[in-house]
């Protein structure tokens, strides 16, 4: 029996030594996870409030979204998220300066009148040419935009004109200049007329850090990979906490607990109506990473835009290739294509229309430390152009980027009225 009290006492003596070191290893892997989570981010969270938060935010930095995300009042499924529940997303973001209506909100949720059926295809396509012959359906690097070879018309301290004879009042270059050369910052911006090939453009080969303006471009190439057949809007996954590497970006992450379900309709949305970060690195890893996504980016005629993280880089003039391809995308009437162009009309956080003002737009913009940028197309009459104003940025308190966006955006509007009188005038002497 003493043998029995003693080993009983030996086994206790040998638990207590032990316990402190099974949290020493728990400790470890905790502060090991807390550092892989601290890495930067590239992107933030974007607010009408022109406030933004820190690309430095770690997993134990502590902020107060409470003034810019409401409540979500019902209970929310962590299994999934079909598309009746998830109309509450919308309904839970505060909106301080362009509030939808209840109304809208409503119905800028309803269903697509061409809901995808079919199930999604586990292999990607890669003979393109004969899918588009057998199914008259695009595929991701099928290119709508005609051909075109761009000639230099006009050169001027940075300030480039191609394919056209047009010339801008000698007032208006001389705004330009001096605005562009008041801002300490890199910037690239380029305009593109979609019917005559007009290109202003003022530092055409600049690269700069995209942050969610990025957006588009993937929801161009998202939309065309869906219209093939190779992903359904109606396929779910799973949001997990590997999505989660900063903190402050968007609906998703403030209000949803992992291993909910979420419709790739619905993340496609979110990425585009509140830029929601976490929708777009769900998608981004759903339709193949960079490499696919970079494919059909090249064959419009951009260098790769992701060639390391999630955001990637793009000159102006690149920024607007890609634009024309989303508007002859668009006209084509591609069976996919209304989906797109209903999203980027009600993006929200429109810089470029408080410069360019009363003409029907769609747009996507996105800030970060190092890049605040706005693109997309205005459509003014007989004319259609794409805009991309993008920015350098040294941080997130570096509030010249804005001001700078607007008033380009002005001069831009000057400058597409005074084409605008050249056409006419160009017109009525043939």
């Amino acid at each position: 029996m003493f043998s029995n009290v003693a080993r009983t006492i030996a086994l206790l003596l040998i638990f207590c030594l032990c316990l402190p070191l099974a949290s020493c290893g728990e400790g470890g892997e905790s502060s090991a996870s807390a550092s892989s989570m601290a890495e930067s981010f590239e992107e933030v969270w974007e607010f009408s409030s022109n406030e933004v938060f820190s690309e430095e935010i770690s997993e134990n930095s502590a902020v107060d979204f409470s003034e810019n995300t409401e409540e979500i009042s019902d209970e929310i499924s962590s299994e999934s998220i079909d598309d009746e529940s998830e109309e509450s997303v919308e309904e839970s973001i505060e909106q301080s300066s362009e509030e939808p209506s209840e109304e809208s909100v409503e119905e800028s949720l309803e269903e697509s009148s061409t809901e995808a059926s079919e199930e999604s295809s586990d292999e990607w396509q890669t003979n393109e040419k004969t899918y588009f012959e057998e199914t008259g359906k695009c595929t991701y690097t099928t290119v709508y935009s005609p051909k075109t070879q761009d000639e230099v018309s006009y050169k001027n301290n940075g300030i480039v004109l191609y394919n056209t004879d047009f010339r801008m009042s000698a007032e208006l270059e001389e705004e330009f200049l001096t605005l562009f050369e008041s801002f300490e910052n890199p910037q690239s911006i380029t305009v593109r007329e979609m019917n005559t090939e007009f290109v202003f453009s003022y530092n055409p080969n600049t690269r700069i850090a995209c942050a969610s303006a990025i957006k588009a471009p993937f929801s161009l190439f998202a939309t065309k990979c869906i219209e093939q057949g190779l992903v359904s809007w109606n396929e779910k996954l799973v949001y997990e906490k590997k999505y989660d590497y900063f903190e402050g970006s968007g609906v998703i992450q403030q209000s949803y607990d992992y291993g909910t379900k979420f419709s790739v309709k619905r993340l496609y949305e979110l990425m585009l109506y509140v830029s929601d970060n976490i929708a777009y690195l769900m998608l981004k890893d759903r339709f193949g990473g960079a490499s696919k996504f970079n494919d059909a980016m090249n064959v419009l005629g951009c260098k790769d835009i992701i060639d390391w993280g999630n955001w990637g880089k793009l000159t102006s003039y690149e920024m607007a290739l890609v634009w024309r391809e989303i508007y002859h995308y668009i006209q084509s009437g591609s069976s996919e294509s209304q989906k797109l162009y209903k999203e980027l009309d009600r993006a929200l956080y429109n810089e470029l229309e408080k410069g360019i003002t009363g003409k029907e737009n769609l747009h996507k913009s996105g800030w970060s430390s190092n890049g605040y940028n706005d693109a997309g197309l205005f459509y003014d009459g007989d004319l259609v152009y794409s805009v991309a104003v993008m920015t350098g940025r040294k941080s997130l308190t570096d509030y010249s980027n804005s001001t700078h966006l607007i008033k380009v955006s002005k001069l831009i509007n000057k400058l597409m009225e005074e084409y605008k009188i050249y056409c006419d005038s160009a017109q009525n002497i043939e």
